[in-house]
C-alpha cells in the first residue's frame, strides 16, 4: 500500500499595484497541478467607502493560449474585453474568460462597490489550453453564486462547491478542455471527507483558513499549496482543528503538450510567443469599450 506524498510550497507574498495577494503558482517545486499554471490569492481586506471612479484603461492587459478564471469569494468584479465580454460577479461568483487567439482585458471593483466600501477576497487561476483551443475564438461567462452547485458533504461534514469540472451528479457550467476540478470546500470541526483519485490525474490542495489533514500522513497549513503524489483510490481530507477548515481542492489531466510562457502569453513553442506579442503591438487583439460602464 502507497503512502501518499506531498511537495508543499508557501504562497510567496506579492504587490500587483495596491492589492496585496499570496502568488502560490509556478512555484521552485511544482509548476502546475493539471492545467492549472497560475493560481494568486487576493487576500481579504476590507475597503473604506470611497466616490466610485471609472477605470482609465491602467490595468487593462492582454492574453493568448490561456482561460482566466477569478473566484470571488467576497466582494465583486467587474469584467469587460475587446472581444465585447462583459459582466459583473459578486461575492461566490466566478469571471471565466478563454483568451483563445488573443484578447485584452480589465477587471476592478464595481461603481457600486466602491461607493459602499467592504470586504474584497479572490483568487484567480490561468488555466492553460490545450493546442487546438489556442487557436479558438476567444469567449467569456459571467457564472454567478446562485448558478454554481454546491452539496452538503455526508455525516454533516462540511459543504463542497464545484467551481470547474464535475462532483458525483452536479457539474459546473464552465467549459473544461482537459478533464479538470476545482472545489471549494470547508469542513466542519473534528470532520473528514473523502474524494475519488484518477492515478493519471494530478491532485493538489490550497488552503485558506486552518490546518488541513490529509491521509493523517500529511499537514497544510494556511497559504500552502500541496501537490499529492503516492495517493490511493481515495483521498481523505480531515479538519483536526476546533473551527471551520477553508480550503480549495485542485485535479486535472496532466498537460502533456510543450509548453512556453513570456509574461500573459503561454503558448506551446517560441514562434507562438513572438506571434502573440507581434498580434498584440498591432492592435489584433482589439480594444476596450469602456463606455459601457456606468
Amino acid at each position: 500500500m502507497s503512502t501518499l506524498k506531498a511537495k508543499i510550497y508557501k504562497g510567496r507574498n506579492e504587490m500587483v499595484g495596491a492589492t496585496a495577494l499570496v502568488r502560490s503558482l509556478p512555484n521552485p517545486k511544482f509548476n502546475a497541478i493539471g492545467s492549472v499554471v497560475f493560481l494568486d490569492h487576493v487576500v481579504e481586506k476590507t475597503h473604506d467607502p470611497k466616490p466610485a471612479e471609472l477605470p482609465d484603461g491602467s490595468f487593462e492587459h492582454p492574453h493568448r493560449g490561456i482561460a482566466t478564471f477569478t473566484y470571488v469569494i467576497e466582494g465583486g468584479v467587474h469584467h469587460l474585453d475587446s472581444n465585447g465580454g462583459e459582466g459583473i460577479v459578486y461575492s461566490g461568483g466566478i469571471q471565466w474568460m478563454n483568451s483563445g487567439n488573443g484578447i485584452t482585458h480589465d477587471e476592478f471593483a464595481p461603481l457600486n462597490l466602491q461607493e459602499k466600501g467592504g470586504k474584497f477576497h479572490a483568487f484567480q487561476f490561468w488555466l492553460n489550453l490545450p493546442a487546438k483551443n489556442k487557436a479558438e475564438n476567444p469567449d467569456y461567462l459571467a457564472v454567478q453564486s446562485e448558478d454554481i452547485s454546491e452539496i452538503q458533504l455526508p455525516n454533516e461534514a462540511g459543504l463542497l462547491r464545484v467551481l470547474l469540472g464535475d462532483y458525483k451528479n452536479s457539474k459546473s457550467i464552465i467549459p473544461t478542455f482537459l478533464g479538470q476540478c476545482i472545489y471549494h470546500i470547508k469542513l466542519a470541526a473534528g470532520k473528514s471527507t473523502q474524494l475519488l483519485a484518477k492515478d493519471t490525474w494530478q491532485y493538489g490542495v490550497y488552503t485558506i483558513k486552518g490546518n488541513l489533514s490529509i491521509d493523517n500522513n500529511i499537514n497544510v497549513a494556511p497559504l500552502e499549496i500541496a501537490e499529492l503524489s503516492d495517493f490511493g483510490k481515495n483521498i481523505t481530507l480531515t479538519n483536526k482543528g476546533e473551527e471551520e477548515l477553508d480550503f480549495l481542492f485542485i485535479a486535472g489531466e496532466p498537460y502533456n503538450e510543450p509548453m512556453i510562457a513570456h509574461g500573459p502569453f503561454i503558448m506551446n513553442n517560441e514562434d507562438e510567443i513572438h506571434l502573440a506579442f507581434n498580434e498584440y503591438k498591432k492592435g489584433k487583439y482589439g480594444k476596450i469599450d469602456y463606455s459601457k460602464v456606468q
